[in-house]
This record gives C-alpha cells, structure tokens and sequence, in this order.
C-alpha cells in the first residue's frame, strides 16, 4: 500500500483515507505526517450508530491521526449527539474548522427535515455542514 501511495503521490496525486478511527494505520503512514499529499477522514461512530462508546471512540488513536492530518466528519441523529461530538472535539483537540457535520438519513426528506437543527448546531460550534450528497442525488439506491 505504501508503495502504491508513494507511486501516486509523485505523479502529483493527493490521497485521502476514510477510517472510522478505532485501529492505527501502520508506522508507515507516518512518513507524510503533516503532508498535504495524505490526508485521513476520520468518522467515528456516534451512540446513535448503535457501536458502544468503548467500541467506537478510540481518543488515542483519533488524537494521533489529528496530528497526523485529519478532518473529522459525524453522522448526527439527535440533539444528544452534539454533546457526543463536542466530547470527542474537546478531548482529541479537534479545531472546529476540521468538523464536519451530517445529518442523518436515508431519504431526501429525512436529510432536509434534520438540516436546519444541524445548520444551527454547526452556527454554534464552529464547525462545518455536509449533507449526504449521495442521497440527496439518488436516494436509498446502493452501488453508486
């Protein structure tokens, strides 16, 4: 994987890792720490995911791909999930410019009826909106 990642980034590629942030890649990573040629997209499971906080918050490992570079992106369901997300932000020392904010759902209407209380709770806290773009565009529908 390195190999194929060094290979990339010199023809001018950037590359970006999704993780949910519970396992530490390799030490190889390592070697781009702060690089703007790798970057890390960090989603860990919120109590509404239905993943145990122990399970699913790995505060070691999130701090260490933070400073390796990474955004943060929360899937939001309820109000009770800010608190969750605020948590995580506090303890990992997240900037809330790194926060992504989504809102749950797996319909157009469910997404939109949930935007104006993410929209407000991202106002508050600095961070970012992101919609489900995907569902927005092709609903439900998988293999996109």
């Amino acid at each position: 994987m390195h190999a194929l990642a060094a290979k990339l980034i010199a023809a001018g590629h950037r590359i970006e890792i999704e993780t949910n942030g519970t396992v530490m890649p390799d030490d190889g990573w390592e070697a781009w720490a702060g690089s703007l040629d790798v970057q890390f997209n960090v989603s860990p499971k919120l109590w509404s995911s239905g993943v145990a906080w122990q399970d699913a918050i790995k505060i070691e490992v999130l701090r260490r791909l933070y400073e390796m570079r990474a955004t943060f992106k929360f899937v939001v369901k309820a109000p009770a999930c800010i608190m969750q997300v605020n948590e995580v932000v506090q303890e990992v020392g997240v900037l809330p410019q790194d926060v992504y904010l989504m809102p749950e759902g797996r319909s157009a209407d469910e997404i939109l009826s949930a935007l104006p209380t993410v929209f407000e709770d991202c106002i508050t806290y600095g961070y970012n909106l992101t919609p489900r773009l995907q569902v927005l565009a092709y609903g439900s529908q998988r293999g996109i």
